[in-house]
């Protein structure tokens, strides 16, 4: 698993039941796992509940926001779109239907992992941000994907009349051995 340029990734990890929590064995079971498997795979992890400031953001090569107990609404947080031109941002312990994958894309987050996903998918996705890729269903993919292809292609359209115009052969020099 290649960390990004050859270095040790640092991830931040927002959760509700962070630092004071985990001394206490109160974090949940679903965060815990995550955070372990995260650690399986040689990423330094930090855990709060509240952001860094500024200045610290830029230490952390991803930041994980634990949603479990976090309603997410049509349109991204605005602290959080800001935060995904400064560093990659990834949600983990999602429900199902919790939010429009397509628009996590566009906007920006690096990925997104789900409750009760299977630890050999946990460990694919995490492989993949290792090596800067991004992190989504295929669906999500392809959706996206064929959404960009439709749009370049409407603008690369010829209009009609030019369109009809055939290809002279003759015109056209023979290649060479």
């Amino acid at each position: 698993m290649d960390p990004i340029n050859g270095l040790k990734l640092k991830a931040f990890f927002l959760t509700n039941s962070a630092v004071s929590n985990i001394a206490k064995n109160e974090v949940h079971h679903s965060t815990l796992q995550f955070t372990d498997l995260i650690k399986t795979c040689g990423i330094d992890i930090t855990l709060a509940e509240t952001l860094p400031n500024n200045e610290l953001i830029k230490v952390f090569d991803l930041i994980f926001i634990d949603l479990q107990f976090y309603t997410l609404t049509e349109n991204i947080p605005i602290e959080i779109q800001q935060l995904t031109s400064r560093t990659r941002i990834v949600f983990f312990n999602a429900t199902n239907n919790l939010c429009d994958e397509k628009q996590l894309l566009i906007s920006s987050i690096a990925g997104i992992f789900y409750q009760g996903e299977r630890i050999d998918i946990i460990l694919r996705g995490i492989t993949r941000l290792q090596k800067n890729e991004r992190w989504f269903k295929r669906k999500t993919m392809n959706s996206a994907l064929s959404e960009l292809l439709v749009n370049v292609s409407k603008l690369n359209q010829l209009p009609v009349n030019q369109q009809q115009q055939s290809i002279s052969l003759h015109s056209l020099t023979r290649r060479k051995n």
